[in-house]
């Protein structure tokens, strides 16, 4: 049996779902301790090993009888089914779990029965108004009688290319089941969710532990991939990337640069990720990892979130106000420039930003006649009143060079007319925007 670097072994009973908070960022946080990122770890040496699996739990396929402790197939069309038996002695082990993960080429869902249980692993989610999805899991037997049982596990496909792996073994081996390169779930892209959020993928904490929690990815376009995690509490988390052909280090992320906490008014996460030039049509193996120990302590840390394709991305609330003020003469245009600087560029607008070239007066704001103000990349819009809340969904694919997403800093033009002498006008903007999160824009 493959022997773990760490072992970690934590009860969990179901995946849990966990609902995004809009977020407020906090730059004063604490600097890890870079001597523990340390984590030189070669998948070629985990994947020379024998990975053998206990001869307690022998899979045998009903259709072809052929049998093993770990069993792989892909289901070509959706509603293809695959039967499974195996027995287990209870006097040994009278706790027992279905351990499954996504596999092979395909990008599809399996739904598994085992007992009277279900699991469902995914491996990618079409749904924009589905926040998750998940590619590994397990559910779990208890049976104290102290006989021996036969089990029947059905797999079944939800989608067209289903394809997955099964093992069945002790309970509490979530690590040995389902981490390390040669357990890595194939994954695809993530998708933009209806409330411009990116999808995640949802996974166990304790496999951050020792070897990793590993995918595998194959980018299908060149506009760069995000790879990243994001976990509750202050963490020292990693990920890297490697090339799953060769098994060459692609990219290890650097603390200094691709860590950032997340504080709201409940809790604090810890981000890491970066945006990484990738070769479409090549296959990448993803290792999410910890140089040091988590052990999850209550719900919310028992799963983790991985980012795979698009950012990671918060709400913020935010406010900001030009520093000057100006005056336009009765019923002439004026036309003024208006240069943002110092802002974060990890900001976006949201559909919700709203724009103003105005005074902190409504009935004042009625003599505007006409106002268009023209944001950085070019987009112009009308704004009654001199207001104008933005009705531009950001597109999170290459979040920040898009140039359809409107920065923050740049050149803003400002075109307006009124009906009598308007003094001090100011520019502003709020409520929200959209935040990349990360301290500085990627290099890449």
């Amino acid at each position: 049996m493959l022997k773990r670097l760490l072992a970690a072994a934590f009860s969990i009973s179901i995946l849990l779902s966990i609902m995004v908070y809009p977020a407020s960022a906090n730059e004063e946080f604490s600097e890890p301790d870079l001597s523990e990122e340390v984590h030189e770890i070669d998948p070629r040496d985990i994947l020379a090993e024998n990975t053998e699996y206990s001869e307690d739990f022998i899979l045998t396929c009903v259709s072809d009888n052929t049998s093993g402790s770990k069993m792989s197939n892909v289901l070509e069309h959706k509603n293809d089914t695959e039967v499974y038996e195996i027995e287990v002695d209870h006097s040994v082990y009278p706790e027992i779990a279905l351990y499954a993960y996504t596999s092979g080429d395909a990008l599809g869902a399996t739904l598994f029965k085992f007992g009277g249980s279900y699991l469902q692993i995914n491996a990618t989610n079409s749904s924009t108004s589905t926040a998750q999805f998940s590619p590994k899991g397990y559910v779990q037997i208890r049976d104290t009688s102290g006989g021996v049982e036969k089990y029947t596990i059905t797999a079944k496909a939800l989608t067209d290319d289903a394809g997955y792996t099964i093992a069945v073994g002790p309970k509490d081996a979530v690590d040995e089941y389902l981490g390390g390169p040669e357990n890595a779930a194939t994954v695809g892209r993530n998708i933009q969710t209806s409330d411009d959020m990116s999808q995640w993928i949802n996974s166990y904490t304790v496999l951050l532990n020792g070897l990793g929690d590993w995918y595998r990815y194959t980018p299908q376009t060149d506009n760069g991939t995000y790879v990243g995690n994001n976990i509750y509490g202050e963490h020292s988390t990693a990920f890297a990337v490697y090339d799953a052909e060769t098994l060459d280090p692609i990219y290890t992320s650097n603390p200094k640069e691709d860590r950032y906490l997340l504080v709201d008014s409940v809790r604090t996460r810890t981000v890491m990720q970066n945006r990484i030039k990738l070769e479409p049509g090549k296959t990448y193996l993803i290792q999410n990892y910890t140089p040091t120990v988590i052990t999850p302590v209550n719900e919310y840390d028992i799963v983790y979130r991985a980012y795979i394709g698009l950012p990671c991305v918060s709400l913020e609330k935010y406010s900001y106000g030009y520093p000057q003020a100006y005056t336009v003469q009765a019923n002439k245009k004026a036309t003024f420039y208006i240069n943002v600087t110092n802002q974060p560029d990890v900001y976006r607008f949201n559909w919700n930003t709203t724009v103003y070239f105005n005074t902190n007066s409504f009935v004042t704001n009625a003599s505007i006649t006409s106002c268009t103000i023209t944001a950085p990349n070019g987009m112009a819009f009308n704004a009654p009143n001199g207001r104008v809340q933005v009705d531009q969904h950001a597109d999170l694919v290459d979040f920040l060079n898009n140039r359809n997403n409107i920065p923050i800093n740049g050149r803003w033009k400002i075109e307006i007319e009124a009906s009598k002498t308007i003094n001090n006008l100011t520019f502003a903007i709020g409520t929200y925007v959209l935040r990349l999160d990360r301290l500085t824009a990627p290099q890449s």
